[in-house]
Protein backbone atom coordinates (compact mmCIF):
# COMPACT_ATOMS: atom_id res chain seq x y z
CA UNK A 1 0.00 0.00 0.00
CA UNK A 2 1.22 3.56 -1.14
CA UNK A 3 0.00 6.65 0.21
CA UNK A 4 -0.32 10.41 -0.97
CA UNK A 5 0.16 12.92 1.90
CA UNK A 6 -2.30 16.32 1.39
CA UNK A 7 -1.94 19.69 2.90
CA UNK A 8 -5.05 21.77 3.59
CA UNK A 9 -4.69 25.50 4.41
CA UNK A 10 -7.37 28.03 5.33
CA UNK A 11 -7.52 31.01 3.51
CA UNK A 12 -10.86 32.04 4.65
CA UNK A 13 -13.33 30.59 7.22
CA UNK A 14 -14.45 26.96 6.54
CA UNK A 15 -17.51 25.12 7.77
CA UNK A 16 -17.73 21.08 7.84
CA UNK A 17 -21.44 21.33 8.88
CA UNK A 18 -22.12 18.92 12.07
CA UNK A 19 -25.23 18.08 14.41
CA UNK A 20 -25.20 20.64 17.02
CA UNK A 21 -28.11 21.28 19.76
CA UNK A 22 -28.78 24.64 19.13
CA UNK A 23 -31.33 25.40 16.06
CA UNK A 24 -30.21 28.55 15.18
CA UNK A 25 -26.55 27.74 14.84
CA UNK A 26 -25.02 25.96 12.51
CA UNK A 27 -21.32 24.08 13.94
CA UNK A 28 -18.44 22.87 12.02
CA UNK A 29 -16.83 19.73 12.65
CA UNK A 30 -13.08 20.37 13.87
CA UNK A 31 -11.18 18.62 11.06
CA UNK A 32 -11.46 18.08 7.06
CA UNK A 33 -13.71 15.24 6.16
CA UNK A 34 -12.37 12.61 4.17
CA UNK A 35 -15.78 12.26 2.03
CA UNK A 36 -14.88 16.26 1.21
CA UNK A 37 -11.40 15.50 -0.36
CA UNK A 38 -13.15 12.21 -1.66
CA UNK A 39 -15.68 14.73 -3.43
CA UNK A 40 -13.09 17.59 -4.08
CA UNK A 41 -11.21 14.76 -6.33
CA UNK A 42 -13.65 13.03 -7.85
CA UNK A 43 -15.08 17.11 -9.03
CA UNK A 44 -11.75 17.24 -10.53
CA UNK A 45 -11.96 14.25 -12.80
CA UNK A 46 -15.75 14.99 -13.97
CA UNK A 47 -14.72 18.43 -15.08
CA UNK A 48 -11.34 17.12 -16.94
CA UNK A 49 -13.25 13.93 -17.96
CA UNK A 50 -16.85 15.28 -19.00
CA UNK A 51 -19.93 12.98 -19.84
CA UNK A 52 -22.58 11.24 -18.02
CA UNK A 53 -22.19 7.49 -17.93
CA UNK A 54 -18.84 8.02 -15.13
CA UNK A 55 -20.66 5.05 -13.24
CA UNK A 56 -19.51 2.68 -15.98
CA UNK A 57 -16.22 4.49 -16.19
CA UNK A 58 -13.99 1.65 -14.71
CA UNK A 59 -11.41 4.33 -13.20
CA UNK A 60 -14.10 6.41 -11.87
CA UNK A 61 -15.91 3.42 -10.01
CA UNK A 62 -12.65 2.08 -8.41
CA UNK A 63 -11.45 5.49 -7.18
CA UNK A 64 -14.51 6.89 -5.60
CA UNK A 65 -17.28 4.22 -5.20
CA UNK A 66 -15.58 0.86 -5.10
CA UNK A 67 -13.12 1.42 -2.14
CA UNK A 68 -10.23 1.67 -3.77
CA UNK A 69 -8.57 4.56 -2.82
CA UNK A 70 -8.99 5.61 0.62
CA UNK A 71 -9.29 9.48 1.32
CA UNK A 72 -8.78 9.67 5.13
CA UNK A 73 -9.60 12.62 7.62
CA UNK A 74 -7.74 16.07 7.57
CA UNK A 75 -6.39 16.80 11.24
CA UNK A 76 -4.65 19.76 12.46
CA UNK A 77 -1.08 20.10 11.72
CA UNK A 78 1.49 22.68 13.71
CA UNK A 79 4.46 23.53 12.59
CA UNK A 80 7.14 25.15 14.91
CA UNK A 81 11.06 25.26 15.57
CA UNK A 82 10.92 21.68 16.59
CA UNK A 83 9.30 20.37 12.83
CA UNK A 84 5.77 19.49 12.09
CA UNK A 85 3.59 17.54 14.39
CA UNK A 86 0.51 16.31 13.15
CA UNK A 87 -2.51 15.78 15.49
CA UNK A 88 -5.55 13.67 16.00
CA UNK A 89 -8.78 13.27 17.92
CA UNK A 90 -7.59 13.25 21.55
CA UNK A 91 -8.79 9.83 23.59
CA UNK A 92 -11.35 10.04 25.87
CA UNK A 93 -9.95 8.23 28.39
CA UNK A 94 -7.17 11.50 29.22
CA UNK A 95 -8.19 13.14 31.92
CA UNK A 96 -6.69 15.69 34.56
CA UNK A 97 -7.27 16.48 38.16
CA UNK A 98 -9.67 19.37 37.56
CA UNK A 99 -7.77 21.49 40.40
CA UNK A 100 -4.22 20.64 39.56
CA UNK A 101 -2.20 22.94 37.50
CA UNK A 102 0.71 20.26 37.03
CA UNK A 103 0.10 19.83 33.79
CA UNK A 104 0.05 16.17 33.99
CA UNK A 105 -2.22 13.72 32.14
CA UNK A 106 -3.76 10.79 33.30
CA UNK A 107 -4.93 8.14 30.78
CA UNK A 108 -7.82 6.49 32.80
CA UNK A 109 -7.37 3.51 30.90
CA UNK A 110 -4.56 2.43 32.84
CA UNK A 111 -5.30 4.22 36.24
CA UNK A 112 -8.45 5.22 37.26
CA UNK A 113 -7.28 7.05 40.55
CA UNK A 114 -8.11 10.61 39.50
CA UNK A 115 -10.41 12.14 42.16
CA UNK A 116 -11.91 14.78 39.81
CA UNK A 117 -11.34 13.74 36.36
CA UNK A 118 -11.51 16.62 33.33
CA UNK A 119 -11.54 15.56 30.18
CA UNK A 120 -9.13 18.10 27.97
CA UNK A 121 -10.89 17.23 24.47
CA UNK A 122 -9.77 18.34 21.05
CA UNK A 123 -6.70 16.91 19.74
CA UNK A 124 -3.25 14.99 20.95
CA UNK A 125 0.18 14.03 20.04
CA UNK A 126 2.11 11.20 21.58
CA UNK A 127 5.64 10.98 21.89
CA UNK A 128 7.56 8.38 23.89
CA UNK A 129 7.10 10.33 27.25
CA UNK A 130 5.09 13.03 26.72
CA UNK A 131 1.91 14.74 24.93
CA UNK A 132 0.67 17.15 23.43
CA UNK A 133 -2.58 18.87 23.33
CA UNK A 134 -4.32 21.33 20.76
CA UNK A 135 -7.70 23.12 19.90
CA UNK A 136 -8.52 23.77 16.53
CA UNK A 137 -9.04 27.98 16.45
CA UNK A 138 -12.82 28.48 15.36
CA UNK A 139 -15.41 31.91 15.02
CA UNK A 140 -18.87 32.80 15.28
CA UNK A 141 -20.72 34.87 12.84
CA UNK A 142 -23.99 35.90 12.57
CA UNK A 143 -26.28 36.23 9.77
CA UNK A 144 -29.73 36.55 8.55
CA UNK A 145 -31.99 34.99 5.62
CA UNK A 146 -32.87 37.29 2.99
CA UNK A 147 -36.19 37.62 1.13
CA UNK A 148 -35.16 37.18 -2.47
CA UNK A 149 -38.33 38.65 -3.73
CA UNK A 150 -38.56 41.35 -1.60
CA UNK A 151 -34.64 42.01 -1.96
CA UNK A 152 -34.47 42.66 2.41
CA UNK A 153 -33.92 40.41 5.06
CA UNK A 154 -36.51 38.22 6.09
CA UNK A 155 -38.04 39.46 9.35
CA UNK A 156 -37.00 36.89 12.40
CA UNK A 157 -34.75 34.72 10.78
CA UNK A 158 -31.42 34.86 12.13
CA UNK A 159 -28.91 32.24 12.56
CA UNK A 160 -25.12 32.07 13.35
CA UNK A 161 -22.39 30.01 11.64
CA UNK A 162 -19.29 28.21 13.66
CA UNK A 163 -16.37 27.55 10.68
CA UNK A 164 -13.00 26.87 11.01
CA UNK A 165 -10.70 29.86 11.42
CA UNK A 166 -8.65 31.01 8.17
CA UNK A 167 -4.89 30.76 8.72
CA UNK A 168 -4.53 26.90 9.82
CA UNK A 169 -3.33 23.54 8.33
CA UNK A 170 -4.57 20.14 8.25
CA UNK A 171 -3.26 17.11 7.01
CA UNK A 172 -4.43 13.77 5.83
CA UNK A 173 -3.40 10.72 3.48
CA UNK A 174 -4.81 9.10 -0.17
CA UNK A 175 -4.29 5.79 0.36
CA UNK A 176 -4.05 3.14 -2.30
CA UNK A 177 -2.26 1.08 -4.80
CA UNK A 178 1.06 2.89 -6.44
CA UNK A 179 -0.26 2.29 -9.96
CA UNK A 180 -3.89 4.32 -8.61
CA UNK A 181 -1.86 7.11 -6.33
CA UNK A 182 0.16 7.93 -9.54
CA UNK A 183 -3.07 9.17 -11.64
CA UNK A 184 -4.61 10.76 -9.07
CA UNK A 185 -1.10 12.59 -8.46
CA UNK A 186 -1.49 13.55 -11.83
CA UNK A 187 -5.20 14.19 -11.78
CA UNK A 188 -4.58 16.76 -8.89
CA UNK A 189 -1.98 18.90 -11.18
CA UNK A 190 -4.32 21.80 -11.89
CA UNK A 191 -6.08 21.94 -8.20
CA UNK A 192 -4.24 24.30 -5.93
CA UNK A 193 -6.94 26.83 -4.88
CA UNK A 194 -9.99 25.04 -3.48
CA UNK A 195 -13.46 26.19 -2.19
CA UNK A 196 -14.96 23.12 0.58
CA UNK A 197 -17.54 22.70 2.95
CA UNK A 198 -21.16 24.90 3.08
CA UNK A 199 -21.67 28.23 2.00
CA UNK A 200 -18.74 28.22 -0.94
CA UNK A 201 -20.47 30.74 -3.06
CA UNK A 202 -20.38 32.88 -0.11
CA UNK A 203 -17.38 33.89 2.32
CA UNK A 204 -16.58 30.74 3.31
CA UNK A 205 -14.35 27.73 2.26
CA UNK A 206 -11.48 29.19 -0.03
CA UNK A 207 -8.81 26.95 1.16
CA UNK A 208 -5.17 25.98 -0.83
CA UNK A 209 -4.87 22.49 -1.19
CA UNK A 210 -0.99 21.01 -2.06
CA UNK A 211 0.05 17.12 -2.50
CA UNK A 212 3.26 15.48 -1.31
CA UNK A 213 5.14 12.93 -2.55
CA UNK A 214 4.19 9.02 -3.33
CA UNK A 215 5.24 7.10 -0.57
CA UNK A 216 5.12 3.45 0.34
CA UNK A 217 3.14 2.59 3.75
CA UNK A 218 5.64 1.04 5.91
CA UNK A 219 5.02 -1.38 9.19
CA UNK A 220 5.52 0.10 12.10
CA UNK A 221 7.28 -0.48 15.23
CA UNK A 222 4.70 -1.80 18.27
CA UNK A 223 5.82 -1.44 22.18
CA UNK A 224 5.95 -4.23 24.43
CA UNK A 225 2.36 -3.61 25.88
CA UNK A 226 1.49 -6.88 23.43
CA UNK A 227 3.64 -9.00 24.86
CA UNK A 228 1.92 -11.14 27.83
CA UNK A 229 1.93 -9.77 31.05
CA UNK A 230 2.09 -11.93 34.63
CA UNK A 231 -1.30 -12.97 33.81
CA UNK A 232 -0.89 -14.40 30.68
CA UNK A 233 -2.42 -12.02 28.73
CA UNK A 234 -1.25 -9.79 25.79
CA UNK A 235 -2.85 -6.30 26.77
CA UNK A 236 -3.23 -3.67 24.33
CA UNK A 237 -4.91 -0.40 23.28
CA UNK A 238 -7.17 0.33 20.51
CA UNK A 239 -7.66 3.99 19.59
CA UNK A 240 -9.98 5.37 17.07
CA UNK A 241 -8.74 8.08 14.51
CA UNK A 242 -11.85 8.71 12.58
CA UNK A 243 -15.78 8.00 13.17
CA UNK A 244 -16.10 4.04 12.92
CA UNK A 245 -19.50 2.37 11.54
CA UNK A 246 -20.04 -0.77 12.31
CA UNK A 247 -22.23 -3.11 11.16
CA UNK A 248 -23.26 -6.63 13.20
CA UNK A 249 -24.42 -9.70 12.08
CA UNK A 250 -27.55 -8.97 11.02
CA UNK A 251 -26.57 -6.22 8.55
CA UNK A 252 -27.35 -3.31 10.84
CA UNK A 253 -25.25 -0.19 12.12
CA UNK A 254 -24.29 -0.74 16.14
CA UNK A 255 -22.94 1.02 18.49
CA UNK A 256 -22.73 -2.12 20.73
CA UNK A 257 -19.15 -3.31 22.47
CA UNK A 258 -20.23 -6.67 22.07
CA UNK A 259 -20.46 -6.48 18.59
CA UNK A 260 -17.23 -4.66 17.71
CA UNK A 261 -15.66 -7.85 20.29
CA UNK A 262 -16.59 -10.31 18.03
CA UNK A 263 -15.53 -7.99 14.59
CA UNK A 264 -12.09 -8.04 16.25
CA UNK A 265 -12.14 -11.85 17.29
CA UNK A 266 -12.71 -12.31 13.34
CA UNK A 267 -9.08 -10.72 12.59
CA UNK A 268 -7.01 -10.91 15.28
CA UNK A 269 -8.29 -14.61 17.25
CA UNK A 270 -10.90 -15.95 19.05
CA UNK A 271 -9.46 -15.15 22.32
CA UNK A 272 -9.29 -11.34 21.95
CA UNK A 273 -11.53 -9.16 24.47
CA UNK A 274 -12.43 -6.11 25.56
CA UNK A 275 -11.41 -5.24 28.90
CA UNK A 276 -12.82 -1.63 29.07
CA UNK A 277 -13.60 0.89 26.89
CA UNK A 278 -14.57 4.77 26.94
CA UNK A 279 -17.18 5.19 24.77
CA UNK A 280 -18.61 8.56 22.93
CA UNK A 281 -21.55 7.66 20.67
CA UNK A 282 -23.15 9.42 17.74
CA UNK A 283 -24.50 10.06 14.17
CA UNK A 284 -23.22 10.67 11.03
CA UNK A 285 -24.77 12.00 8.79
CA UNK A 286 -23.71 13.82 4.99
CA UNK A 287 -25.09 15.43 2.29
CA UNK A 288 -24.25 14.76 -1.39
CA UNK A 289 -23.87 17.99 -3.56
CA UNK A 290 -23.94 16.00 -6.65
CA UNK A 291 -26.69 14.21 -5.56
CA UNK A 292 -28.78 17.27 -3.59
CA UNK A 293 -29.91 14.47 -0.92
CA UNK A 294 -28.88 13.44 2.08
CA UNK A 295 -27.12 9.94 2.55
CA UNK A 296 -28.66 7.63 5.43
CA UNK A 297 -28.07 8.82 8.65
CA UNK A 298 -26.39 5.79 10.92
CA UNK A 299 -25.00 5.73 14.59
CA UNK A 300 -21.25 5.51 15.25
CA UNK A 301 -18.27 5.09 17.69
CA UNK A 302 -17.11 8.73 17.56
CA UNK A 303 -13.40 9.13 17.12
CA UNK A 304 -11.10 9.53 20.24
CA UNK A 305 -13.19 6.48 22.17
CA UNK A 306 -10.64 3.86 23.19
CA UNK A 307 -10.57 0.29 24.07
CA UNK A 308 -7.78 -2.28 26.48
CA UNK A 309 -7.79 -5.58 24.66
CA UNK A 310 -7.01 -8.34 26.12
CA UNK A 311 -6.24 -11.58 24.39
CA UNK A 312 -5.19 -14.81 25.95
CA UNK A 313 -3.49 -15.66 22.89
CA UNK A 314 -0.48 -14.33 21.16
CA UNK A 315 -1.25 -11.40 18.78
CA UNK A 316 1.24 -10.38 16.04
CA UNK A 317 2.72 -7.01 14.73
CA UNK A 318 1.63 -8.48 11.55
CA UNK A 319 -1.74 -8.86 12.43
CA UNK A 320 -1.92 -5.54 13.86
CA UNK A 321 0.01 -3.75 11.08
CA UNK A 322 -2.82 -5.17 8.69
CA UNK A 323 -6.01 -4.02 10.08
CA UNK A 324 -4.33 -0.32 11.49
CA UNK A 325 -3.54 0.19 7.80
CA UNK A 326 -6.21 -1.22 5.69
CA UNK A 327 -8.66 0.11 8.70
CA UNK A 328 -11.98 -1.08 10.25
CA UNK A 329 -15.79 -1.09 9.97
CA UNK A 330 -17.35 0.55 6.72
CA UNK A 331 -17.31 3.06 4.65
CA UNK A 332 -13.43 3.11 4.62
CA UNK A 333 -13.15 5.24 1.77
CA UNK A 334 -14.35 8.41 3.47
CA UNK A 335 -11.88 8.07 5.71
CA UNK A 336 -13.79 6.06 8.94
CA UNK A 337 -12.78 3.53 10.64
CA UNK A 338 -9.64 4.44 11.13
CA UNK A 339 -7.84 2.85 14.01
CA UNK A 340 -4.53 2.58 15.90
CA UNK A 341 -2.89 0.25 18.35
CA UNK A 342 -1.19 0.34 20.95
CA UNK A 343 -1.10 4.25 20.68
CA UNK A 344 -0.92 4.71 24.66
CA UNK A 345 0.77 2.82 27.17
CA UNK A 346 1.30 4.88 30.04
CA UNK A 347 -0.58 6.04 32.64
CA UNK A 348 0.85 9.51 33.72
CA UNK A 349 2.21 11.97 31.05
CA UNK A 350 3.51 15.53 31.19
CA UNK A 351 1.21 17.48 29.02
CA UNK A 352 1.62 20.65 26.75
CA UNK A 353 -0.58 22.95 25.23
CA UNK A 354 0.25 23.76 22.20
CA UNK A 355 -1.43 27.06 20.63
CA UNK A 356 -2.10 28.16 17.22
CA UNK A 357 -0.61 31.19 16.32
CA UNK A 358 -1.57 32.84 13.66
CA UNK A 359 0.39 35.80 12.28
CA UNK A 360 -1.44 39.08 11.42
CA UNK A 361 -1.09 40.81 8.13
CA UNK A 362 -1.13 44.13 7.77
CA UNK A 363 -2.67 45.79 4.64
CA UNK A 364 -0.55 47.62 2.29
CA UNK A 365 -3.30 50.65 1.97
CA UNK A 366 -3.68 53.05 4.59
CA UNK A 367 -7.32 52.80 6.62
CA UNK A 368 -9.69 55.65 5.98
CA UNK A 369 -10.48 57.78 8.06
CA UNK A 370 -13.95 56.35 9.54
CA UNK A 371 -12.73 52.91 10.00
CA UNK A 372 -9.65 54.60 12.12
CA UNK A 373 -12.23 56.12 14.25
CA UNK A 374 -14.03 53.20 14.71
CA UNK A 375 -10.68 50.88 15.22
CA UNK A 376 -9.46 53.28 17.96
CA UNK A 377 -12.99 53.11 19.37
CA UNK A 378 -12.40 49.06 19.38
CA UNK A 379 -8.55 49.40 20.72
CA UNK A 380 -9.32 51.28 23.87
CA UNK A 381 -12.52 49.70 24.78
CA UNK A 382 -10.19 46.19 24.92
CA UNK A 383 -7.88 48.41 27.31
CA UNK A 384 -10.81 49.78 29.55
CA UNK A 385 -12.16 46.33 29.86
CA UNK A 386 -8.72 44.85 31.00
CA UNK A 387 -8.35 47.43 33.34
CA UNK A 388 -11.74 46.43 35.32
CA UNK A 389 -10.98 43.16 34.87
CA UNK A 390 -7.94 43.92 36.72
CA UNK A 391 -9.73 45.88 39.36
CA UNK A 392 -11.78 42.81 39.88
CA UNK A 393 -8.63 41.28 40.64
CA UNK A 394 -7.05 43.01 43.15
CA UNK A 395 -10.07 43.44 45.13
CA UNK A 396 -10.25 39.87 45.59
CA UNK A 397 -6.92 40.37 47.58
CA UNK A 398 -8.65 42.17 50.08
CA UNK A 399 -11.20 40.14 52.77
CA UNK A 400 -14.49 41.77 52.52
CA UNK A 401 -15.15 41.70 56.41
CA UNK A 402 -11.83 44.03 56.71
CA UNK A 403 -13.68 46.58 54.10
CA UNK A 404 -14.49 49.96 55.01
CA UNK A 405 -17.92 51.50 55.25
CA UNK A 406 -19.90 51.57 52.16
CA UNK A 407 -19.99 55.48 52.67
CA UNK A 408 -16.64 55.46 52.94
CA UNK A 409 -15.86 53.85 49.78
CA UNK A 410 -18.86 55.71 47.86
CA UNK A 411 -16.34 58.70 48.94
CA UNK A 412 -13.12 57.41 47.90
CA UNK A 413 -15.07 56.74 44.20
CA UNK A 414 -16.14 60.25 44.35
CA UNK A 415 -12.72 61.73 45.72
CA UNK A 416 -10.87 59.37 42.80
CA UNK A 417 -12.92 60.07 39.66
CA UNK A 418 -13.20 63.91 39.75
CA UNK A 419 -9.70 64.57 39.79
CA UNK A 420 -5.99 62.77 38.85
CA UNK A 421 -3.77 60.25 40.89
CA UNK A 422 -1.99 63.47 42.50
CA UNK A 423 -5.12 65.27 43.08
CA UNK A 424 -6.35 61.84 44.70
CA UNK A 425 -3.31 61.35 46.78
CA UNK A 426 -3.27 65.07 47.97
CA UNK A 427 -7.06 64.14 49.22
CA UNK A 428 -6.37 60.99 50.64
CA UNK A 429 -3.66 63.00 53.09
CA UNK A 430 -6.36 65.17 54.11
CA UNK A 431 -9.09 62.97 55.08
CA UNK A 432 -9.62 62.57 58.98
CA UNK A 433 -7.18 59.77 60.49
CA UNK A 434 -10.27 57.46 61.28
CA UNK A 435 -11.28 57.14 57.92
CA UNK A 436 -7.43 56.62 57.21
CA UNK A 437 -6.94 53.80 60.16
CA UNK A 438 -10.38 51.87 59.23
CA UNK A 439 -8.45 51.90 55.33
CA UNK A 440 -5.04 50.36 57.38
CA UNK A 441 -7.26 47.98 59.03
CA UNK A 442 -8.59 46.39 55.57
CA UNK A 443 -5.17 43.96 55.18
CA UNK A 444 -4.31 42.20 52.14
CA UNK A 445 -1.32 39.39 51.62
CA UNK A 446 0.71 41.71 50.60
CA UNK A 447 0.00 45.48 52.05
CA UNK A 448 -3.53 47.31 53.43
CA UNK A 449 -5.93 49.11 51.85
CA UNK A 450 -4.08 52.20 52.32
CA UNK A 451 -0.90 51.87 50.86
CA UNK A 452 -2.49 49.77 48.02
CA UNK A 453 -4.62 53.20 46.79
CA UNK A 454 -2.34 56.08 47.76
CA UNK A 455 0.89 54.15 48.63
CA UNK A 456 3.51 55.53 46.60
CA UNK A 457 6.83 54.11 48.11
CA UNK A 458 9.63 56.64 48.35
CA UNK A 459 12.96 54.97 47.53
CA UNK A 460 15.94 54.65 49.86
CA UNK A 461 18.32 57.25 47.89
CA UNK A 462 15.23 60.62 47.87
CA UNK A 463 15.08 59.57 51.90
CA UNK A 464 18.63 59.87 52.59
CA UNK A 465 19.06 63.42 50.09
CA UNK A 466 15.80 65.02 48.96
CA UNK A 467 17.28 68.48 49.07
CA UNK A 468 19.19 67.15 45.88
CA UNK A 469 16.27 66.36 44.37
CA UNK A 470 15.18 69.68 44.11
CA UNK A 471 12.54 69.49 47.03
CA UNK A 472 11.86 72.56 49.24
CA UNK A 473 13.43 72.85 52.72
CA UNK A 474 10.51 72.18 54.69
CA UNK A 475 9.26 68.72 53.00
CA UNK A 476 12.79 67.76 52.84
CA UNK A 477 13.19 68.12 56.58
CA UNK A 478 9.85 65.93 57.19
CA UNK A 479 11.98 63.56 55.01
CA UNK A 480 14.85 63.51 57.27
CA UNK A 481 12.27 62.74 60.41
CA UNK A 482 10.58 59.56 58.61
CA UNK A 483 11.24 56.04 60.30
CA UNK A 484 14.51 54.55 58.70
CA UNK A 485 12.99 50.89 60.11
CA UNK A 486 10.94 50.16 57.29
CA UNK A 487 11.92 49.59 53.31
CA UNK A 488 10.11 52.08 52.10
CA UNK A 489 7.87 55.22 53.52
CA UNK A 490 4.58 56.66 52.43
CA UNK A 491 3.02 59.72 51.68
CA UNK A 492 0.73 58.96 54.38
CA UNK A 493 4.22 59.22 56.65
CA UNK A 494 5.07 62.69 56.27
CA UNK A 495 1.92 63.61 58.46
CA UNK A 496 1.34 66.51 56.52
CA UNK A 497 0.25 67.30 53.15
CA UNK A 498 2.90 68.27 50.38
CA UNK A 499 2.14 71.50 49.33
CA UNK A 500 1.96 71.07 45.50
CA UNK A 501 1.16 74.25 44.20
CA UNK A 502 4.31 75.85 46.31
CA UNK A 503 6.68 73.54 44.55
CA UNK A 504 5.25 72.54 40.85
CA UNK A 505 8.70 70.90 40.16
CA UNK A 506 9.39 68.96 43.04
CA UNK A 507 5.72 67.66 42.66
CA UNK A 508 7.00 65.93 39.02
CA UNK A 509 10.50 65.02 40.93
CA UNK A 510 8.53 63.30 43.77
CA UNK A 511 6.59 61.44 40.87
CA UNK A 512 9.60 60.44 39.32
CA UNK A 513 11.66 59.73 41.87
CA UNK A 514 9.07 56.36 43.32
CA UNK A 515 10.04 53.35 43.02
CA UNK A 516 7.92 49.84 42.98
CA UNK A 517 4.67 51.53 42.03
CA UNK A 518 1.76 48.73 42.16
CA UNK A 519 1.56 47.48 38.47
CA UNK A 520 -1.91 49.36 37.55
CA UNK A 521 -0.44 52.68 38.73
CA UNK A 522 2.66 51.80 36.25
CA UNK A 523 -0.11 52.48 33.27
CA UNK A 524 -0.24 55.84 33.51
CA UNK A 525 3.96 55.81 33.07
CA UNK A 526 3.84 53.13 30.43
CA UNK A 527 0.47 52.06 29.05
CA UNK A 528 1.22 49.15 26.58
CA UNK A 529 4.18 48.00 27.88
CA UNK A 530 2.56 47.20 30.88
CA UNK A 531 -0.62 46.09 29.21
CA UNK A 532 1.21 42.97 27.76
CA UNK A 533 0.22 40.32 30.24
CA UNK A 534 -3.13 41.47 30.69
CA UNK A 535 -3.93 41.02 26.62
CA UNK A 536 -3.05 37.18 26.61
CA UNK A 537 -6.79 36.85 27.79
CA UNK A 538 -8.40 38.70 24.90
CA UNK A 539 -6.17 38.85 21.84
CA UNK A 540 -2.64 38.76 21.47
CA UNK A 541 -0.31 41.57 22.06
CA UNK A 542 1.62 42.21 18.69
CA UNK A 543 -2.10 41.97 16.86
CA UNK A 544 -3.41 44.68 18.98
CA UNK A 545 -0.25 46.75 18.57
CA UNK A 546 0.13 45.51 15.29
CA UNK A 547 -3.14 46.73 14.24
CA UNK A 548 -3.04 50.08 16.51
CA UNK A 549 0.14 51.04 14.48
CA UNK A 550 -1.64 50.31 10.75
CA UNK A 551 -4.91 52.59 11.97
CA UNK A 552 -2.13 55.39 13.17
CA UNK A 553 -4.47 55.08 16.24
CA UNK A 554 -2.32 53.76 19.30
CA UNK A 555 -4.43 54.89 22.11
CA UNK A 556 -1.32 54.49 24.52
CA UNK A 557 0.35 57.32 23.24
CA UNK A 558 -2.67 59.63 24.39
CA UNK A 559 -1.67 60.76 27.72
CA UNK A 560 -4.86 61.73 28.56
CA UNK A 561 -6.08 58.17 27.92
CA UNK A 562 -3.56 56.86 29.98
CA UNK A 563 -5.03 59.31 33.04
CA UNK A 564 -8.34 57.78 32.15
CA UNK A 565 -6.91 54.18 32.61
CA UNK A 566 -6.11 55.30 36.57
CA UNK A 567 -9.43 56.48 36.98
CA UNK A 568 -11.21 53.45 35.34
CA UNK A 569 -9.51 51.41 37.61
CA UNK A 570 -10.74 53.32 40.69
CA UNK A 571 -13.86 53.58 39.73
CA UNK A 572 -14.08 50.10 39.38
CA UNK A 573 -12.60 49.60 42.44
CA UNK A 574 -14.55 51.37 44.73
CA UNK A 575 -17.82 50.76 43.33
CA UNK A 576 -17.23 46.89 43.01
CA UNK A 577 -15.40 47.32 47.08
CA UNK A 578 -18.51 49.01 48.27
CA UNK A 579 -20.94 46.57 46.75
CA UNK A 580 -18.78 43.41 48.07
CA UNK A 581 -18.89 45.15 51.41
CA UNK A 582 -22.97 45.78 51.30
CA UNK A 583 -23.21 42.00 50.22
CA UNK A 584 -20.63 41.13 53.16
CA UNK A 585 -22.99 42.83 55.04
CA UNK A 586 -26.58 41.35 54.26
CA UNK A 587 -24.79 37.84 54.80
CA UNK A 588 -24.22 38.43 57.97
CA UNK A 589 -27.77 39.84 59.08
CA UNK A 590 -29.84 36.99 57.34
CA UNK A 591 -26.97 34.62 59.40
CA UNK A 592 -27.77 36.51 62.58
CA UNK A 593 -31.36 36.33 62.05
Amino acid sequence: MHRLKYRITTLSPVIFSSIAGDRNMVATRRYIPGATILGLVAGEYLRQYPGTDHHQDEAFYNWFLGGDVCFTNACITVEDEYGTTLFSPAPFSLAREKYDDSGIIYDLLFDDDVEHPEFPGGFSWFGNDELKLCTVATQVRFHHARDRYRGASAKGQIFNYESIAAGQVFSGEIRGSKEDLEALQQLCKSLETVYLGRSRSAEYGKALFTLGKLEKVSQREYPTAVKPGQDGLVKFSLTLESDLILYNRFGYPTTETADLEQTLQAHLGSGLTIARAFVRTGVIENFVSKWRLKKTAEPCFLAGSIFLLSSGGPVTADALGRLERKGLGMRLQEGYGRIRFCGQTRKELDAETVTIRRKAEQPEYDPPRQTRSILKAVLRDIVRDEIRLEAHYELEKFPADRLPSPSLCAKLRAMAVTGDRREFVVKINKMRDIALDALKNCVGPEYNLLEFIAGFRLPKELLDNPAAAGFEEDTAARMKKLPRNKSYCLVRDLKKPLNFEKEKLSQEKFFLFTKNLYPWIKLQHDPVRNMRSRMKSKTEFSSFQQLGEWAACTPWEDKHFAGELVLVFYDTFFSEMRRKKISHQQQEEQHAD
